[in-house]
């Protein structure tokens, strides 16, 4: 009897899934007609925009017409040769040619479009995106785009009555996405070990981690109130005001070093990754590449080849570390969970990121996603969690201290939550 009714609730997830994926098709297709077909869809990680947008398109495959679909990435590409295949649009391949926003120089010809990762836009992109799809059919993919990005959507008539919005947790509701955790392991930063090295004339001396933050904190705040200063003041010629300009954000940048490569991040990482069982799924973001080399043994970034990779999506091994490789345009469905060792301030690399987890896996429809944040307690980091957190349901958040998992097995941790 218990396995019937398994089967009972597994058939009515499926019912629900297949009711609202028609019904987030029906609201894209409603907005996409009623603008003469001009649609930005944004939507969460898993929720089939890509199946959306060639659904969309495909009577004007059907008469015969070209297709554009630029991405951002070369592995991106992949994807979409993937998808135009599993959703059964092989016939219309001859007709559609795939690439990236890099040579969108060579690609001038006027054609349909569909612009994938449109949180990706520059100024260039725009430049000659316009003038190609200003008289065809336009539809613009995208997690999330903030809100810098949206002047330039704007300018390819793409804007809030043209936009529709399907968020992660409408997601996770409509059992599009599988449902998630996050746990936030807050790390102290160390007050008593000098490992941090700084240069001066004399070669250089050690600190500690409070100490150097503390310093490139106090230079920073001092920078920018002379700036404000003479922002207000005017006091300051042009030139002198836009050299502040710079000092501050060089200092920033040099604060973002500071807490990227803390050491006290690197050995949370460590035990956290020590304290997960081999056989889990886990796909690791870190802050560099040198971080990423200390903490995984398979890795995937900039300056690796795919073997790792795809070795990972084979389920030949089950971790693999990457840096931003794999933020984007990249279907994992067996992962399980994710480590980010350093969050970012925009919801867009967070969203990204969790994303990799929250796919439906055909072989578990029982998975549950868990991403888990190292948060580093200097204020910056604090600051920036809570700002690319904004948009994530609260109540799937547990912030615990790292002391909190200290002897304590995966099980155990798990019960926090």
């Amino acid at each position: 009897m218990s396995s019937v009714n398994t089967w009972i609730v597994k058939i009515r997830r499926m019912d629900k899934e297949a009711i609202a994926r028609k019904e987030l098709f029906d609201r894209v297709n409603k907005v996409y007609t009623k603008s003469s077909g001009r649609v930005l869809l944004e939507s969460c990680t898993g929720s089939g925009k890509c199946k959306i947008a060639l659904d969309l398109i495909k009577p004007e495959l059907e008469k015969g017409k070209p297709l554009d679909i630029v991405v951002p990435q070369s592995k991106i590409i992949q994807t979409w040769e993937e998808q135009i295949v599993e959703w059964g649009y092989s016939s219309y391949r001859d007709q559609i040619d795939i690439y990236c926003d890099r040579s969108l120089h060579k690609h001038k010809t006027v054609r349909n479009t569909i612009f994938d990762e449109a949180h990706m836009i520059t100024p260039r992109i725009t430049k000659f995106l316009k003038p190609k799809t200003y008289t065809t059919k336009l539809i613009a993919l995208s997690a999330t785009v903030d809100y810098s990005k949206r002047s330039m959507l704007k300018e390819l008539s793409l804007n809030g009555h043209n936009s529709v919005a399907y968020s992660l947790d409408e997601g996770v509701e409509d059992n599009i996405v599988s449902p998630y955790q996050v746990m936030v392991v807050r790390v102290p930063m160390d007050g008593r070990n000098k490992n941090v090295h700084v240069k001066s004339r004399n070669g250089g001396f050690y600190i500690t981690e409070t100490a150097n933050y503390k310093y490139i904190d106090d230079g920073l705040n001092k920078l920018r109130d002379d700036y404000d200063e003479a922002q207000l003041l005017k006091f300051k010629s042009a030139s002198q005001r836009q050299d502040l300009r710079k000092k501050v954000e060089m200092a920033k940048l040099w604060r973002m070093k500071a807490i990227y490569n803390l050491r006290t991040k690197k050995l949370a990482s460590e035990l956290v990754l020590k304290m997960i069982p081999q056989d889990k799924k886990v796909l690791g973001f870190c802050s560099t590449i040198k971080q990423c080399e200390e903490l995984f043994d398979h890795r995937y970034h900039s300056k690796t080849d795919s073997a790792d990779f795809d070795a990972f999506t084979a389920g030949k091994i089950n971790r693999l570390g990457a840096v931003t490789a794999l933020n984007m345009g990249v279907n994992v469905p067996t992962v399980e969970i994710a480590l980010v060792t350093q969050v970012q301030s925009k919801y867009i690399h967070l969203a990204q990121r969790a994303g990799r987890t929250l796919r439906k896996d055909p072989n578990d429809p029982d998975k549950k996603a868990l991403l888990i944040v190292i948060v580093s307690e200097a204020e910056a980091d604090m600051l920036w969690w809570a700002k690319a957190s904004q948009y994530l349901d609260a109540t799937r958040i547990t912030s615990i201290h790292i002391t909190d998992i200290l002897g304590k097995t995966f099980e155990d941790v798990l019960k926090l939550l």
